[in-house]
């Protein structure tokens, strides 16, 4: 039998914890980004056309946030002051 080898996408989240900004990088182009606070209410959307994207921060609460990139995988991060 063929077997093809799965390559997973390496999403890089930093800094984290962050103060001011994030930036989201992928070995891919990232479609959409989305981030809810710990409640699972959506606090940002943003549709990418590239691998990599600074999102500010300085608007957020401190607080505990999940961020899910278009492979519909979660990540989490922490918004310090």
């Amino acid at each position: 039998s063929n077997i093809s080898e799965i390559r997973t996408q390496q999403i890089k989240i930093y800094p984290n914890p962050a103060t001011e900004y994030i930036i989201v990088g992928n070995d891919s182009k990232i479609n959409t980004i989305t981030i809810f606070d710990a409640a699972g209410v959506i606090v940002y959307k943003t549709y990418a056309k590239d691998n990599t994207l600074k999102i500010d921060l300085t608007s957020f609460p401190q607080g505990l946030y999940l961020l899910k990139v278009d492979n519909e995988s979660i990540y989490k991060f922490i918004k310090e002051n």
